[in-house]
């Protein structure tokens, strides 16, 4: 790892960071370092053997500055499998409840709390947002001769804390429950450190103390951070950075996303997302059944036919199942292009992982969707009438692009001689009509699939509207405009 790595926060008064990454997934969170001359902060760190020693590397460069550990939640995505880094730590820093629920993960007469796991956990030694914080103040933590931590409060109705080390400014600490109960965002500079605040419902199927109603409140006060400006970047716990106005325009979709989830049952709101979660299983399934790499692609196709099956009957998702046919699938999947069908099943077997945990690719970025489509055109007998001009949508391209890709296969599956796509614009909108020419009926795709099209699209504001004109073969897909 070399120096140049480091580069400045801005806003940050002689902050450097290193971020480390990936796309959204639901094992590896995104991991900040940050140090000044003072400290080296270390937030989430998570992901395995090949993250920790990636960090290893970062902190080996940093001298004898003090290490402090902060954790926005107690998932164990954002902590566990890091063990060897907790010699490096000095000092962890969290929230009050997470201390709480790792020093339970850490007890040997426990086997699950909101982590979801148990075993060794790092001990939190300063703990925010304790109930003597509640009207305001200060509070000093002496850790060593090194480090003494002064915590500033403000009243708890505005959920913020300001944090010092032996006198220097440290971080912000903003309170977010809503994901679980004790979510919190750190302030470092003019970036945002999000944990899991933006993974939300309806219907977050692995995540005890998940609340649409604290969440919902936790979004309208992120909006309020926003608003008094100053910040440069968010960082989600999962995905790709975000700017002010992206990170803004995800929390106003989010609420009302909740506020419209807040209308329905609990339990309509829940079968929505195991229909979801379905739908990615048995469509990965079947793209599986396409590959020829070897019998493993087979096999693992029967395996999640199974657990679609027992999804669909039950109603309890299997996460440990798919992580373990993830962790084969994705080695086979580096070697050719990400066209093909094993590359495809394993962006859904990591779609539907994420789902359960409520976390999505939230990254509004725009997508080129006359090159998506002339992409799509290489590959399958498309007839493309398209403007002149660059059409530009919002939506992570591949979830996009594997989705018109299934939808184009199916209809020629069914009949389709050619499969004739015009783009339509209006206002914030972009319609996409989607027809297949047959000699005879083309049959249409079936509707679990339709539905999971559906799925897809409105988690980056688009939607699905059925057959155009009444036209055999026919669909219209409508999606966010960008530009």
């Amino acid at each position: 790892m070399v120096e140049a790595d480091w580069l400045p926060v801005p806003g940050g008064s002689g902050w450097h960071s290193v971020v480390l990454a990936d796309a959204a997934d639901a094992e590896r969170p995104n991991t900040v370092l940050l140090r000044s001359a003072h400290a080296v902060l270390l937030v989430d760190p998570a992901g395995g053997e090949q993250r920790t020693r990636q960090i290893m590397a970062y902190l080996d460069g940093c001298g004898d500055r003090p290490v402090l550990g902060l954790l926005t939640h107690c998932h164990h995505d954002h902590w566990a499998g890091a063990g060897a880094l907790w010699q490096r730590v000095d000092h962890w820093i969290a929230h009050e409840q997470t201390a709480a629920a790792l020093a339970v993960a850490a007890s040997e007469t426990h086997a699950r709390v909101w982590s979801g796991v148990d075993g060794d956990a790092p001990m939190v030694e300063v703990s925010l947002f304790r109930a003597v914080d509640r009207d305001g103040g200060v509070r000093h933590v002496e850790l060593d001769r090194q480090c003494s931590i002064r915590v500033e409060s403000q009243a708890l109705g505005q959920g913020r804390q300001q944090l010092w080390l032996n006198g220097q400014p440290l971080c912000s600490a903003i309170a977010l429950p809503g994901h679980t109960p004790d979510s919190v965002a750190w302030r470092i500079g003019g970036w945002l450190l999000l944990g899991d605040a933006l993974a939300t419902g309806p219907g977050l199927l692995l995540a005890d103390g998940w609340s649409s109603e604290a969440q919902l409140d936790s979004l309208t006060a992120l909006l309020g951070v926003l608003d008094e400006g100053g910040i440069e970047a968010c960082w989600p716990g999962h995905g790709g950075r975000l700017d002010a106005d992206e990170c803004r325009a995800v929390v106003t979709g989010l609420r009302h996303t909740l506020g419209q989830s807040g209308q329905q049952s609990a339990r309509a709101a829940r079968e929505l997302r195991l229909d979801h979660a379905f739908g990615l299983l048995e469509e990965a399934a079947v793209l599986l059944e396409q590959a020829d790499e070897s019998d493993q692609a087979a096999q693992a196709a029967q395996a999640l036919h199974t657990l679609a099956a027992q999804l669909l009957l039950s109603g309890q998702p299997q996460p440990s199942a798919v992580q373990r046919l993830l962790q084969h699938l994705r080695v086979a999947a580096t070697e050719g292009g990400d066209d093909r069908p094993l590359a495809r099943a394993v962006r859904l077997l990591e779609a539907h992982a994420l789902l359960l945990r409520g976390v999505t690719e939230h990254t509004p970025r725009a997508v080129d969707l006359s090159a998506l489509l002339q992409r799509l055109a290489r590959l399958l007998p498309l007839h493309l009438d398209l403007p002149p001009t660059v059409v530009r949508v919002r939506g992570a391209r591949h979830r996009l692009e594997d989705g018109l890709h299934s939808l184009c296969e199916a209809l020629v599956a069914g009949g389709a001689e050619t499969v004739r796509i015009s783009l339509e614009c209006f206002g914030p909108q972009v319609a996409l009509l989607i027809h297949a020419a047959a000699v005879g009926k083309a049959a249409l795709p079936s509707e679990e699939r339709l539905a999971l099209l559906n799925h897809q699209l409105r988690l980056d504001g688009g939607h699905l509207e059925g057959a155009e004109d009444g036209q055999d073969g026919g669909i219209r897909v409508v999606l966010a405009a960008v530009g």
